[in-house]
Parts: structure tokens; sequence; C-alpha cells
């Protein structure tokens, strides 16, 4: 088991997942949290926004997605969709309060960007306490 100790501090990870050691602390463990929180949200920007660099760098040939993910073990139907989010909204329009799905469910349409602003609007609505 290969010790983490930037991303999980007081754990050990593997690619099977977390051993705690001994003397956890709450804070590392609210940290471990957090970061775990932070790689959900991100991960299938970083599958969609890899397998378009593939392309646009030659790696991949247009129509060869499928072999490409075999490769490397990545659901094929994962990374088709959610390349497809990423081609249709660049990284210049995403939105970091949002999660993937808000973006999902908006990358088809024209208005994608009004949508996208009324969510943030709204969550700053939901955690700001009313003055």
């Amino acid at each position: 088991m290969r010790a983490n100790n930037n991303s999980f501090p007081g754990f050990n990870s593997s690619a099977t997942g977390l051993t705690e050691r001994p003397n956890l602390t709450k804070e590392e463990w609210e940290k471990a949290g957090h970061t775990i929180a932070e790689m959900d949200s991100r991960w299938q920007w970083y599958i969609g926004d890899w397998l378009l660099a593939g392309e646009a760098g030659g790696y991949v040939e247009r129509g060869k997605h499928k072999e490409a993910c075999a490769l490397f073990g990545i659901a094929y139907q994962t990374a088709k969709d959610t390349a497809y989010v990423c081609k249709s909204i660049e990284r210049s329009r995403r939105r970091d309060l949002l999660t993937f799905t808000h973006h999902r469910e908006v990358a088809n349409r024209k208005d994608a960007d009004e949508l996208l602003d009324w969510c943030e609007e709204e969550w700053d609505r939901s955690v700001k306490p009313s003055q």
C-alpha cells in the first residue's frame, strides 16, 4: 500500500481504498473528506479534457476513442459523454461553483451560459444569509 501524505493526511491510500493511520485526527479526517469531494467534482472534467487533448494532439484518432479508453481502462461511454460536455462548454465558460451535472444538462442548449449564470445566482442566494 502506497502512502499519499499530501492528499490524505492521516491515511494510507492504495488503488482499492484508504486505510486510516493510528491516531487519525478529526482535522485529518475532515481534510480527506474535502479532498474526496473535490476529486469527485472534477474527475468528469479530467476525463473529457484528457480525451479531447488526445484527439487534438493526434494521440487518438477521431473515431478511435473506444480503443484509447480500453487501453487505460476508462469506461468508453463515460469518456464519450464527458468529452461531449467538455467540448460543448469550454474551460472559460465553466462555473466552479456548479457541478458537472449542471453543465451536462445545458451542454446542447444555446442559452447554456444564461442558465449556468442563473444556477450560480441561485446557489449564491441559497448559501448567503438573507439581509
